[in-house]
């Protein structure tokens, strides 16, 4: 298929490819096509990884057997890599430190650091600002996930009460894969709050983009409550989207966010 692609678009060796969430399996198609056309024929291949792999010691551990089967499956790839000759027509990124020496372990071959790309004049200058006077208004951005904590908000809602010096904004639908019981009672009991205490805009779909850099715009506070196991070494781009805008951020201990963080920024919990 990869094959037939490059064809199709007619791509030669002064081209480049973008992977931009990779997988094992991508980076076997790319390395068994550079054996099987020459390098020569071929463009430059570009492969980043995003996705949280378990390091060698939590594989060891196996806490978590759907973790650990998603970091093996990539494992059997990078070992059929291994058998390929090192080209620089294949090169390998993650965009932390961590991830980096989590995949480096794991494949047996180096990955650079490419930077999160953020195009901060997507935040619009006339966009509302907080109010001083009016209620703090705290923004959970992105998709609606169980590892984003999204299960969470319900309670925080709660303990926080309904005397209006604090209103949560949680704008989208939940995930497609995320209908879980769970997932499914933190969105039924969100929608029974006043907008007073719950803002729901875009409650049926994804935020178009220029909505999305409004509501990040009006924000006091950005709430990261991610599972510290999945964000460990990953990245996010909600927090990274929030750190350029300026909002404090709240995010877990023992993840990269965390060390992230500056001191006065935020906090950690």
């Amino acid at each position: 298929d990869l094959e037939r692609f490059l064809t199709l678009c007619e791509a030669g060796p002064g081209d480049h490819v973008y992977f931009p969430t990779a997988y094992g399996r991508d980076a076997l198609a790319a390395l068994t096509l550079v054996a099987r056309v020459g390098a020569e024929r071929l463009p430059t291949f570009h492969l980043e990884y995003r996705h949280a792999m378990l390091s060698p010691a939590e594989l060891d551990r196996e806490t978590n057997p759907f973790r650990a089967f998603h970091t093996r499956t990539h494992r059997a790839y990078f070992d059929a890599c291994r058998a390929h000759p090192e080209t620089p027509k294949v090169r390998f990124y993650t965009d932390t430190a961590e991830l980096a020496g989590d995949y480096a372990a794991l494949a047996g071959f180096a990955f650079d650091v490419l930077p999160i790309p953020f195009r901060a004049s997507l935040i619009p200058s006339d966009a509302p600002a907080p109010s001083a006077s009016g209620p703090l208004r705290v923004l959970f951005l992105g998709d609606l996930r169980d590892e984003k904590g999204f299960a969470l908000l319900p309670s925080l809602v709660r303990a926080m009460g309904g005397d209006g010096r604090v209103r949560f904004v949680v704008p989208g639908a939940l995930h497609p894969e995320e209908r879980e019981p769970n997932m499914l009672a933190a969105l039924a009991e969100l929608e029974t709050y006043p907008e007073s205490q719950v803002e729901r805009p875009f409650r049926e779909g994804f935020v178009p983009p220029d909505d999305y850099y409004r509501l990040l715009a009006s924000a006091d506070i950005v709430l990261c409550p991610y599972d510290a196991t999945a964000y460990r070494a990953r990245s996010s781009g909600v927090f990274a989207e929030a750190v350029a805008a300026g909002k404090p951020t709240v995010v877990p201990a023992g993840t990269r966010m965390a060390g992230e963080q500056w001191p006065g920024s935020g906090e950690v919990y």
